[in-house]
């Protein structure tokens, strides 16, 4: 409650926390003092503690005639337990004797001391407006506390705190001209609007007079973000018409693909994932869907989005959504904000099979996830609700630092006004994650290490099967597929750098090497470098070769790799691509922002950018993952190694819900279950394996199914 600003008494109580306010004179001029009360403190005591606290006193900021007033309350103290027997016998209950008692106030009146001499020399300011018409008055104090105040009557209207404008350094408030709103102003030139009849601060921040103006969104189309309440039960793919042409390539990547063919034949007649609904975010390709497929033929309900603008197969998206296999959100080149709307409606499941409103919904209980984005919309999301639970700010697009960035703020934004509990209740649903790259598996180990994971996840990607197939031996496969398929360039000859030399930069490099081109190797890693050079490629540094080489290839799961000081540099047509997951190892942001670079499109994924000296840079998939940007990505048969992963990874997981077996952290895949995906491969190359004897077994302690290396060993 508030009982007057000038008496200086308690100001404000919010269950286990409370704040104490100091008259206006204290410290510099028109300022204000606060204190916070812990839960256990004795509040009636403090209070009455601060009520000594006079103007004169305060302004004279006399510490000594401080501590003086103190000893007068103290006196006061021992001389009302000297007079009244039940206070004696209070004194000696709690503190033991009249000594034990004096020691105890002795320290008090130090503690005071102290946080009068804090308070004095850190006391922040508070801030007062009131409104044209009189009605109402703001107070913003302690650089967190907001009431607002009958203009007329005294009487408290509202009162919140907004912890995250502390750090801004608030400079004045004041009402809006225009609209019902409070505006605080900060030092950086920001402004935080606080609307008066929906009593919550707003996510729209503007620049004032020099300050930063935030991020500038150019010329992405949000309406999609817009009209977020209804959840859709039927596919949206490009066109329907090529579903014929997706199911022939489909049926015939199931015969690459014996791994998930072979868990079908395992699992006929049984439906292990009976009754799991699950959301995919990875590649929407011919290979994934004979992935989704698999899924539910084992039982489970299936929704889908693609984890890159531009690695979706039209038909294959197609092909899944006439046969209903799935309920499939993706198509090639979708804009950034489509890119969320999608993750957006493959995460939520409407209810009774039919279109409903995202109060009617419910969230998975799997995620099939592919760089971890559509786990980061959940934790984003579930963060951006408790923030405004606490404080009442909503998400600030303007805050962002790139595209992606801004449509997730701005989704969060508008998710929080149709269900503020909306992420907090798909995370609690959810049992868990299987991800399938580095990248995405760096984030949840991050997170984990935080203690901020929300569900189980399993690391797929370091799977051997995944790991030495996938990235190294599918790479070697898809990169020169996607180069020469862009640009139809010949590699034997020419001069390639390789920023990576991880199981991605591996690949890369032997797929280069192969082709006949002189093939340079950079690398942070001196373990990675020295591979490097024994399989008799150059280690050397990007800033040493950027103007001889003629490709330069990204595949360090980093960011800013290549930048456009480098470009500048560079040799004319050198062509520029990435094979890493994300699209920040490339400075396509710089290229796009320069006044003196043209871009000319030549094809799908494949743009020149000319410099104003006439020499130009190929640059592939916009940054983004070349060999599904411009080519089909991996074959078959290694995407079978992936995606056999993933199948068992999700049958861990819904099988484990029954026993609890695994907590908010970063699992691998059992080495059995490693060494199963193996097998089921060997088949198809018609490979024959060696037995052990049981002698040669109990020799060295391996059974003669398996698991036959321990889980440190480095394949």
């Amino acid at each position: 409650y508030q009982q007057g600003w000038d008496e200086g008494v308690l100001q404000m109580s919010l269950g286990e926390r409370a704040i104490l306010s100091i008259p206006s004179e204290f410290g510099y001029g028109k300022s204000g003092a606060g204190a916070d009360i812990p839960p256990d403190a004795d509040l009636e005591f403090d209070v009455e503690l601060l009520k000594i606290n006079d103007k004169k006193l305060l302004t004279k900021l006399d510490i000594d005639d401080f501590k003086n007033r103190l000893g007068e309350w103290k006196d006061s103290k021992l001389s009302k337990y000297d007079t009244r027997e039940k206070f004696k016998k209070k004194r000696d209950q709690k503190y033991g004797n009249r000594e034990g008692y004096v020691a105890f106030l002795d320290k008090e009146i130090l503690e005071s001391v102290k946080e009068a001499s804090s308070l004095i020399r850190k006391t922040p300011h508070m801030f007062e407006a009131t409104s044209s018409d009189g009605t109402v008055i703001a107070r913003f104090q302690d650089a967190q506390l907001l009431t607002l105040i009958d203009g007329k009557t005294g009487k408290l209207l509202h009162s919140t705190l907004h912890k995250t404008i502390a750090s801004k350094h608030p400079n004045r408030i004041y009402f809006s001209d225009v609209a019902y709103e409070l505006l605080i102003e900060c030092h950086d030139g920001m402004v935080y609007s606080f609307d008066l009849d929906k009593k919550c601060f707003s996510a729209d921040a503007a620049a004032i007079g020099g300050g930063g103006e935030g991020y500038d969104a150019g010329k992405l189309d949000m309406s999609i973000l817009d009209n977020l309440d209804l959840i859709r039960s039927t596919s949206m793919v490009k066109d329907t018409k090529l579903a014929s042409f997706g199911r022939k390539e489909l049926d015939i990547a199931q015969v690459e693909m014996p791994g998930l063919m072979g868990i079908r034949s395992e699992c006929k007649g049984e439906l292990p994932l009976k009754g799991a609904n699950i959301t995919g975010s990875l590649h929407m390709t011919i290979q994934t869907a004979v992935l989704i497929e698999t899924l539910e033929a084992l039982g489970a309900k299936v929704r889908w989005a693609s984890c890159n603008i531009f690695s979706t197969q039209d038909h294959a998206a197609a092909a899944i959504a006439q046969a209903k296999t799935a309920d499939v959100f993706a198509w090639k080149g979708e804009t950034i904000p489509e890119y969320w709307y999608c993750t957006f409606q493959a995460l939520l499941w409407p209810s009774n099979s039919k279109d409903s409103t995202v109060t009617s919904s419910r969230g998975p209980d799997l995620i099939v996830d592919d760089g971890g984005d559509a786990t980061l919309l959940i934790h984003e999301g579930v963060a951006a609700e408790k923030t405004f639970r606490e404080t009442g700010v909503l998400p600030n697009p303007s805050n962002a630092s790139c595209d992606d960035e801004y449509c997730i703020l701005y989704l969060l934004k508008n998710t929080l006004s149709i269900n503020p509990e909306l992420w907090s209740n798909i995370a609690k649903g959810l049992i868990g994650v299987s991800e399938e790259t580095t990248t995405g598996v760096h984030r949840l180990k991050e997170m984990a290490q935080e203690g901020r994971l929300l569900f189980p996840a399993i690391n797929v990607n370091d799977s051997v099967t995944k790991s030495k197939f996938d990235n190294l031996y599918g790479c070697k496969h898809s990169l020169p597929d996607g180069i020469m398929r862009a640009t139809d360039v010949m590699l034997a000859g020419k001069r390639v750098l390789v920023c990576g030399y991880g199981d991605v930069g591996k690949g890369s490099a032997q797929a280069m090497k192969a082709s006949g081109a002189y093939t340079y190797v950079a690398e942070i890693d001196p373990i990675c470098a020295l591979q490097a050079c024994m399989e008799g490629f150059t280690v050397t540094t990007l800033d040493d070769v950027v103007s001889e080489v003629d490709i330069i290839i990204t595949a360090t799961g980093n960011k800013d790799i290549v930048m456009l000081q480098h470009m500048r540099k560079m040799k004319n047509n050198c062509i520029v691509g990435n094979i890493g997951h994300f699209d920040n190892e490339i400075d396509m942001k710089g290229l796009y922002n320069a006044t003196d670079v043209k871009r000319v499109n030549i094809k799908a994924g494949t743009d020149r950018f000319e410099f104003s000296d006439g020499h130009g840079v190929i640059v592939l998939a916009e940054g983004r993952l070349l060999n599904l940007g411009c080519a089909t990505g991996h074959p078959s048969f290694v995407m079978s190694c992936s995606f056999t992963n993933q199948v068992l990874a999700q049958l861990e997981l819904w099988e484990g819900r029954k026993s609890g077996k695994y907590d908010n952290q970063v699992y691998l895949i059992p080495k059995h279950l490693d060494e199963k995906v193996a097998l089921l491969h060997l088949d198809k190359l018609d490979a024959h394996l060696t037995k052990l004897t049981k002698s040669q077994s109990e020799y060295l302690h391996i059974p003669v199914e398996g698991p036959f290396k321990p889980e440190g060993y480095r394949y």
